[in-house]
């Protein structure tokens, strides 16, 4: 038993530290503004670690901000993969029920809404992402 405990402690270790060396070669693709993106992603999720362990904000509080982190940084990343350059589209990531917020009749107009639909004169609608609960990405339309 103490050998099989060993050997899966082993393999964790080796399969951390493969997932460490992608993270840093993914990280080392993209150009200038995408590295500088990724690292302020970090850096927000450190610091909501450390309101969390000092219990500066809930658990659920925590959980929503990671989830839209997560979200955030798949889309762009998904732009850029797409578009083959160092740009970082400016996104701003908002929960269903922080849609209003930003879109009049915000959750009714997103439920329906396509990738690339105008939401009035500021915005337009890129995706969504369930992640504990629905995430809208839009992208500030410059005019």
């Amino acid at each position: 038993m103490h050998g099989s405990a060993v050997l899966l402690v082993l393999h964790i270790s080796i399969a951390l530290i493969c997932l460490a060396a992608n993270v840093r070669s993914q990280s080392s693709d993209y150009g200038p503004e995408v590295k500088a993106f990724l690292s302020y992603l970090r850096q927000e999720e450190t610091e909501l670690q450390f309101q969390l362990t000092h219990k500066e904000i809930s658990r659920q509080e925590f959980s929503r901000s990671k989830n839209r982190i997560a979200v955030h940084r798949a889309a762009v990343l998904k732009f850029v993969k797409e578009k083959g350059e160092d740009i970082v589209p400016d996104y701003n990531v908002v929960a269903s029920s922080e849609a209003n917020q930003l879109v009049e009749d915000g959750e009714k107009v997103l439920k329906t809404a396509k990738p690339g639909d105008l939401l009035g004169a500021k915005w337009k609608f890129v995706t969504s992402d369930t992640r504990g609960e629905v995430f809208y990405v839009l992208e500030r339309v410059s005019r």
